[in-house]
């Protein structure tokens, strides 16, 4: 038989451990909810998409008034967002870089991030850009440039082998 001492010491040794499994508990729900206006925002933030600047043109020329049409799917995350901005009087467009949160994303796997920027120019749609991040860097994209983009509408649609891309815009040199 047991002794009422070691009962008494194993019932107090439960209550401590339940109770600071309870603390810890609430404070990672109040962690959790403390970031975004009470949304669950508890995980890493990730980059999923760098920043582009974009320069449209027709036979070297800047196209105004045009809309460029950038879409992401982070699959890991199931995350899908669509941005529509237009060209300026200099042909030019600004993405700007976006992230996301993730409560697993900490485990190992590898991103995969499709991208794609297209325009629709007199009924014609255009396909810019399409890429596949595969990682969570600043400028991942390929790796090492930053994302100036020059497309040419009288260009065909082609491999860029160098950046690992497809259409008609390329990355310009840095």
């Amino acid at each position: 038989m047991y002794s009422n001492k070691f009962i008494d010491h194993s019932s107090a040794m439960l209550r401590s451990k339940n109770r600071k499994n309870r603390v810890l508990v609430a404070s990672i729900a109040a962690l959790a909810l403390s970031e975004s206006g009470g949304v669950l925002a508890l995980g890493l933030k990730y980059d999923l998409v760098s920043d582009i600047n974009l320069t449209l043109l027709l036979n070297g020329e800047p196209v105004q008034g045009v809309e460029v049409t950038r879409k992401y799917h982070w699959t890991w995350g199931e995350y899908s967002k669509t941005r529509v901005k237009s060209t300026d009087g200099d042909g030019k467009v600004f993405f700007p870089k976006e992230s996301g949160r993730a409560m697993m994303a900490w485990l190992p796997h590898e991103p995969v991030i499709p991208q794609t920027l297209t325009a629709v120019v007199g009924g014609t749609v255009y396909k810019l850009w399409y890429t596949s991040k595969h990682n969570y860097d600043d400028l991942g994209e390929v790796p090492g440039r930053k994302l100036n983009l020059r497309c040419e509408l009288l260009d065909e649609p082609r491999a860029h082998f160098d950046t690992q891309t497809f259409g008609i815009c390329v990355v310009e040199e840095s």
